[in-house]
């Protein structure tokens, strides 16, 4: 008579703990192969085209949507801010993120490295001005029209062209509304800084519980697979027969199976 109780018992333990161990062995499953997997995260960002946005964000806040801008400047500031380049740069942002998520750090750290792309800027813009000068005469006049090494006309004699673009250059890429003139020795700017090139932080204001929900979604996965499949043959052990059980089964799954079906319906 005891041992017809425990069975009973353990039965209506193992049905009541099908459905939650079930349900929560789906989602954990689906949260490891997409957002808590780290490289999942970093090809759906390339994918939905993160960086290009970004790009255009930073060339529209540098140039201030002037159109009188030299075309060699938009050019290189293209150049400096296209897609891959800002991968670069802000893909340490996600491994910041999951190191916090993972509990590696107390918090996560934004940091832009910008050297690169200021680098990337100089370098185009020195290689057009100097194929500008390579296609300018020598002036016939004391000084040539134009205002600056962009809208010369003509290059004086004894000049010194390299001189002349490497100061042009510089002057561009230290302004404020190219790049930060305020870049850190390790070549980062901060998150003031960053916003200051229309960049916002998106660790800010991260709730505290996401690490621990992170950890546990990602650590328990297994522990509710293997509780799922406990609940499962401890509901057709305990059963009046084998069929009974599986019967039993075979309707919690369906009922499992029509909810997650019904919730993704309605996420969708």
């Amino acid at each position: 008579m005891l041992m017809q109780g425990l069975k009973k018992f353990g039965l209506v333990v193992a049905v009541a703990l099908f459905g939650p161990l079930f349900l929560l062995s789906v989602f954990s499953l689906a949260f490891n192969r997409t957002l808590g997997d780290q490289e999942y995260t970093k090809q759906t960002v390339v994918e939905a085209g993160f960086y290009t946005a970004v790009g255009e964000t930073i060339k529209t806040e540098a140039l201030g949507g002037s159109d009188s801008t030299d075309p060699l400047i938009t050019a290189a500031l293209q150049s400096a801010v296209s897609g891959d380049n800002l991968q670069g740069a802000l893909e340490p942002l996600i491994d910041s993120t999951y190191g916090w998520l993972s509990g590696d750090t107390q918090q996560p750290q934004f940091s832009l490295a910008i050297e690169p792309l200021k680098t990337n800027f100089q370098e185009t813009l020195t290689s057009s001005l100097q194929a500008r000068a390579a296609t300018l005469p020598a002036c016939t006049t004391a000084a040539p029209t134009g205002d600056d090494v962009f809208t010369y006309s003509c290059i004086p004699p004894g000049t010194d062209v390299t001189a002349l673009i490497n100061d042009a250059v510089t002057k561009i890429s230290n302004n404020a509304s190219v790049f930060s003139d305020e870049v850190v020795a390790d070549g980062t700017v901060s998150t003031q800084e960053a916003q200051d090139l229309g960049i916002n932080d998106p660790t800010q204001n991260l709730p505290n519980e996401l690490p621990k929900l992170y950890q546990f979604l990602t650590a328990g996965m297994w522990f509710f697979m293997a509780g799922t499949v406990l609940a499962g043959v401890g509901i057709v052990l305990l059963s009046l027969s084998w069929l009974h059980g599986l019967r039993k089964l075979g309707v919690l799954l369906v009922i499992n199976g029509v909810f997650i079906l019904v919730l993704g319906l309605l996420l969708s």
